[in-house]
């Protein structure tokens, strides 16, 4: 039996920027629906202009990706400013049971 074809989606994510958290709803409920025929990858483009700290998010949540959680993470973080520091997403990473010190590590 063939296979079935795989499509690869590329897109770019900032979690302070609305198009994209909307669009990740979206991705969310195709992977969900179509999950075996599509391939979704990403690169963290945060918006440093109107968002100095965005960049530690992003390397948070490659951190987390490492461990199989990204996903989660991102949605965690979307729309949540108040986790846009250090201390704060270390914190959650704890909260997510992500091993620490690989964490830290890839952080």
């Amino acid at each position: 039996m063939k296979e079935a074809p795989k499509i690869v989606l590329k897109g770019y994510r900032d979690l302070k920027n609305k198009v994209s958290r909307e669009s990740s709803k979206s991705l969310r409920t195709a992977l969900e629906k179509y999950g075996d025929q599509l391939i979704f990858t990403y690169k963290y483009c945060p918006d440093l202009k109107n968002n100095p700290n965005a960049i530690i998010a992003a390397k948070a949540i490659v951190a987390a990706e490492n461990q199989n959680k990204g996903e989660d993470f991102y949605q965690s973080l979307a729309g949540h400013d108040e986790l846009f520091n250090e201390e704060a997403i270390k914190k959650l990473a704890f909260e997510y049971g992500l091993d620490q010190k690989v964490f830290q590590e890839d952080f």
